[in-house]
């Protein structure tokens, strides 16, 4: 006998062909019909109903209190994983692990932030009498994490940033959605309300930072906007993130000659020294006059 399957009903038969040790024979065969024991789900991972599940592994796993029916997962759709509705490939076939009655498997994707996900297994996992007892398929669903913010640079409403260091950096606790990160639109830049173009962003996993620089630099004294757009940080996100800053203005702080000097005259080169760097698209002669007293 190679062994009794879960979920099953059995019936023995004992044929009237057989005798005892005196030879004596029953008039009619005997049956007795016994049951094997249903697999009860006992827990998952993540956590039926969790709200905050992780993304950094990926795995899915399913306890049982015995032995499935492992044949089962031969079937199509024996295990269905399915985010925001929508069902998504498995990285590997399943493994049952019997030592401990743990089901294994994972999307193929990984798990991605700020979504929720529903998982079904075939009630065939758990044999015939799953299905006819009423039982059905074994469902959980959860919700993974959408990652926060925990600083970014520089700091929303700073109006003392420098031209020189345009990088903008962000840090999360958690990781980001990389496909909606790859998509257009996700990170804008906007300067005196007029969109500007962005270099392409660099993202850290394993320090959670996401670093872009303006393709152009920043200018002096401009007021910025920086968009991130809400699905970089998952579906479950309330909205996109904003944050405002401003460059510092340039200052004369002294200049050659000084003010009120007494110089030579003749030709000579006047310079202005500012406090901050300047927008060297404004280093125009327009924006430069020179005026003689009494002229």
């Amino acid at each position: 006998l190679a062994g009794l399957a879960p979920g099953f009903e059995y019936a023995l038969e004992v044929s009237s062909a057989i005798t005892d040790l005196a030879g004596n024979r029953a008039e009619d065969a005997e049956t007795w019909i016994f049951r094997t024991r249903v697999p009860q789900l006992v827990a998952t991972s993540p956590a039926d109903s969790s709200t905050l599940a992780l993304v950094d592994d990926s795995r899915i796993e399913a306890s049982f209190d015995t032995a499935i029916l492992s044949a089962a997962l031969q079937v199509s759709g024996a295990v269905e994983i399915s985010r925001e509705g929508q069902r998504v490939e498995l990285r590997d076939a399943p493994i049952f692990d019997e030592a401990t009655g743990t089901l294994r498997f994972e999307p193929a994707e990984g798990l991605r932030p700020g979504s929720r996900y529903q998982v079904t297994l075939s009630g065939l996992l758990g044999g015939p009498l799953r299905a006819t007892s009423g039982g059905g398929a074994y469902r959980w669903q959860f919700e993974t994490a959408v990652p926060q913010v925990l600083s970014v640079s520089p700091a929303d409403l700073d109006s003392t940033v420098s031209v020189q260091d345009p990088t903008f950096v962000m840090r999360f606790d958690g990781p980001l959605d990389g496909p909606a990160l790859a998509t257009a639109g996700a990170l804008r830049l906007f300067a005196e309300g007029i969109e500007a173009p962005l270099s392409p962003a660099v993202y850290d996993v394993a320090t959670g930072t996401l670093s872009v620089v303006p393709a152009n630099g920043l200018r002096a004294g401009t007021a910025y906007r920086f968009q991130l757009a809400a699905d970089v940080r998952g579906p479950l996100a309330d909205a996109g993130l904003v944050w405002a800053f401003s460059t510092q203005v340039a200052r004369a702080v002294a200049t050659d000659p000084a003010d009120g000097a007494t110089v030579m005259a003749g030709t000579r080169r006047l310079q202005v020294e500012f406090s901050s760097a300047v927008d060297v698209d404004q280093l125009l002669p327009r924006n430069f006059r020179l005026s003689q007293a009494g002229s």
